[in-house]
């Protein structure tokens, strides 16, 4: 579900100048200010100055820290400190990041998983999710906001989904002085952010206005026999309860094409995944794989795929909501924490030296680590507790079929000349392939 994506190189240098001019405009009145001597409230203390916390500038903190891929970076801050609990001060948001399974256990089962269901209001999402009303983004309450999946294909609405989408979790992920220096969120307008954010929520809300439109009036021109609701996809069911729109989930779409190009470059797990699949799909006239067909599927393609490439490898942002603690250390409320599932999915010390290696293997005996010893924290594509993503096995199971008729009904090769497979990522939401994936696909016998 899901995480503060899509710093994006040009953006974080123009963001972090212009801070840092700040900085030197605003340090003598700063030194020159007296000091507090007023107790922070109970309850509102800092973090334990134990818990470790990389050196930072003024004002900004550690966002001179954070580059390009922030699941990266953040990585790499983590293990040079040797901190998997770690404090960053991003701005004037105090950060909690978590960077391995041992660290996510002790936050989440030392503490109410309740305390840890926040959400910061995130200026963009704040804007996009229409005042913080999507699954995602909505604060930790009792209501459920269901998700929708739209009823036509792009053509249809009249507009560039993807285009649109992509924008927006571009959007959603980006890096915005608001959300960190909130007295500095004036900066945003001046690099532009601002109006993209605008035009963008324009365009989302015409889309979901073109899309109701459409289902409302498919269903007031059906006729009696249509009326079994046989053909209803979630837009006309939701409308049949309360009209909620919300974003689409690009999940499904991103994960089996990472799953096709971690096979193309690992070509014996390619053959073995291959002669599973037309060794279970057998018979005359069978054409693709059937959602049946899939319990006969053993071969853990798609969790080894989702560990070394989470949808969304830094979780959406979470924001402690009482005082808890992490390993002894006293964590206050309103503190951001950011977890790491990329980090976490490649520890070593529970995926074994070959962390980083493509393995389906390893799945076999379990849901976690090198010999199936996991309890939920090692695995973490989809989150963790009550806000992890609610459409986990429905999303899964689309992805597995996806997968499944791709290697039943093609070989998958390179492209020739080709040195290797790009995999070079952008960030967003969700990160994606920075560019299109070009294999050559093979027709195989009669398949669809």
């Amino acid at each position: 579900m899901p995480s503060m994506a899509s710093l994006q190189a040009p953006e974080l240098v123009a963001s972090c100048l212009l801070l840092f001019l700040a900085t030197i405009l605003l340090f003598k009145l700063l030194l020159l200010a007296p000091p507090s001597k007023k107790k922070h409230a109970a309850g509102t203390a800092s973090p334990s100055p134990s818990l470790p916390s990389p050196r930072g500038l003024p004002l900004i903190g550690n966002l001179h820290q954070v580059g390009a891929l922030p699941h990266r970076s953040l990585a790499a801050l983590a293990a040079a400190h040797a901190a998997p609990l770690m404090l960053l001060r991003l701005g004037s948001a105090p950060t909690l990041v978590v960077s391995t399974a041992a660290a996510a256990r002790a936050v989440f089962q030392g503490n109410d998983d309740r305390t840890l269901s926040g959400r910061p209001a995130l200026y963009a999402a704040t804007r996009l999710s229409y005042g913080l009303r999507s699954i995602s983004f909505a604060p930790h309450d009792g209501a459920i906001v269901l998700r929708v999946a739209f009823g036509g294909g792009g053509g249809e609405i009249g507009m560039d989904v993807n285009a649109v989408l992509d924008e927006t979790q571009h959007l959603l992920g980006g890096f915005w002085v608001a959300d960190y220096v909130p007295w500095l969120r004036w900066m945003d307008a001046v690099r532009g952010m601002r109006r993209r954010l605008e035009r963008r929520f324009r365009q989302l809300d015409a889309l979901y206005d073109r899309v109701i439109d459409d289902h409302l009036n498919k269903n007031k021109v059906a006729t009696d026999d249509e009326t079994e609701h046989d053909n209803d996809d979630l837009v006309d069911v939701l409308l049949r309860l309360h009209d909620d729109p919300a974003h689409r989930s690009t999940f499904s779409s991103r994960s089996h094409i990472k799953g096709i190009l971690t096979l193309v470059r690992n070509p014996d797990a390619l053959a073995k995944a291959q002669h599973e699949v037309r060794r279970v799909v057998t018979g005359e006239n069978i054409t693709m794989v059937r959602e049946a067909d899939l319990p006969e599927l053993h071969y853990l393609v798609i969790r080894e795929t989702l560990r070394l490439h989470p949808p969304a490898p830094l979780l959406v942002p979470r924001e402690t909501t009482e005082p808890c603690t992490a390993n002894g250390h006293a964590i206050p409320p309103g503190t951001r924490v950011l977890i790491n599932a990329m980090a976490i999915h490649t520890d070593p010390g529970v995926w074994g030296p070959d962390a980083d290696r493509f393995v389906p293997e390893r799945h076999e005996n379990g849901d976690g680590g090198p010999g199936g010893s996991g309890d939920g924290f090692a695995l973490v594509p989809f989150g963790i507790g009550r806000r992890s993503c609610p459409g986990v096995h429905f999303a899964t199971a689309v992805v597995e079929l996806l997968l499944a008729n791709l290697l039943f009904g093609f070989d998958w090769r390179a492209p020739p000349g080709a040195r290797e497979v790009d995999v070079a990522e952008v960030n967003g939401l969700a990160v994606r392939k920075k560019n299109p994936l070009v294999l050559v696909a093979t027709k195989r016998g009669n398949s669809l």
